[in-house]
C-alpha cells in the first residue's frame, strides 16, 4: 500500500478497522449474533463507525457487508434469533419428554407394586405385633416362678429367642421394603412437580414464526459473506503494518 494513501486512510477509520478485526479474531460468526441480538445496545459494534474514507473497495464493501449482516434488526439477526429459539424449544420439547417418560416408568413400578406392599404393610403390622408379644414373655420368663424346672425354663426362653429373632428380622426386611416403596411415591411426586415445571418453560418459549430451512439459509450465507468480509479487513491491516 502506498505511503500516500496510508496518509488520506484517517485514523479513526484505521481505528476501528483494526477493533473490527480484534473482534473477530475471538467472536465467531454466530457468537456476534448472540451479542447483537441478546446483549443489549451497548454490544452494538458499529455505534462508533466512522465515515471511511480513502480505504479500497473491496475493504469499503467488507464494512459495508459485516455492518448489514449484523446491524441490530438485520434480516440476518432475526433468522438467527428464530433458529435460536427452535433451537432452545426443541431442546426443551426433548426435556419435557424425557421427564414424562420418567414419570410414566414410575406410575407403573408404583403400580404394579401397590398390591404387594399394600399387603406387606399389613404383615410388618403382625410381625411387629408378635415382636412385642415375644419381648413381653421373655420378660416373664426372666422372672422365675414357683413350680418351674430351671431346665425348662431355659428351653422356653431358647424357644422364644429363636422366634424373636425370626421376627425382626422379617421386620427389618418387610420395612425396607415399605421404606423402598414409600421412597419411590416421594420420588414420582418430584417428578411430577417437575414436569409441570419443565411444561411452563416449554410453554414460556414462544413458537417461532416463519420457515426455518429458509432461516438455515439465510444464516448460512451470511455467514460465508461474514467470514470473507472478515479475511479482507485481516489482510487490509496486515498490508497496511507491513
Amino acid at each position: 500500500m502506498a505511503a500516500a494513501a496510508r496518509e488520506d486512510i484517517h485514523p479513526a477509520t484505521m481505528a476501528y478497522i483494526r477493533h473490527l478485526v480484534e473482534v473477530f479474531r475471538t467472536t465467531s460468526f454466530h457468537d456476534a449474533c448472540y451479542d447483537q441480538n441478546y446483549m443489549g445496545s451497548d454490544a452494538d459494534i458499529f455505534r462508533h463507525r466512522p465515515g471511511t474514507t480513502a480505504v479500497p473497495d473491496d475493504v469499503d464493501a467488507a464494512l459495508d457487508a459485516i455492518e448489514e449482516i449484523l446491524r441490530k434488526g438485520s434480516p440476518t439477526l432475526a433468522a438467527d434469533e428464530r433458529l435460536d429459539i427452535l433451537y432452545n424449544r426443541t431442546l426443551q420439547e426433548e426435556t419435557v419428554g424425557a421427564v414424562e417418560d420418567a414419570v410414566a416408568s414410575m406410575e407403573a413400578q408404583v403400580a404394579g407394586e401397590r398390591d404387594i406392599v399394600d399387603a406387606k404393610k399389613l404383615r410388618l403390622k403382625a410381625v411387629r405385633a408378635a415382636v412385642a408379644e415375644y419381648r413381653d414373655g421373655l420378660a416373664a420368663l426372666m422372672t422365675p416362678a414357683d413350680g418351674v424346672e430351671e431346665q425348662e425354663a431355659t428351653a422356653s426362653v431358647m424357644s422364644l429367642l429363636e422366634r424373636l429373632d425370626a421376627a425382626e428380622s422379617e421386620a427389618a426386611a418387610l420395612a425396607a421394603d415399605v421404606d423402598g416403596f414409600d421412597g419411590l411415591v416421594e420420588q414420582l411426586a418430584a417428578a411430577r412437580e417437575r414436569l409441570v415445571e419443565e411444561k411452563a418453560r416449554l410453554d414460556a418459549i414462544p413458537v417461532p414464526s416463519g420457515d426455518h430451512r429458509k432461516d438455515d439459509v439465510i444464516v448460512f450465507r451470511a455467514a460465508d459473506r461474514f467470514n470473507r468480509s472478515v479475511r479482507v479487513l485481516r489482510e487490509f491491516v496486515a498490508q497496511y503494518d507491513a
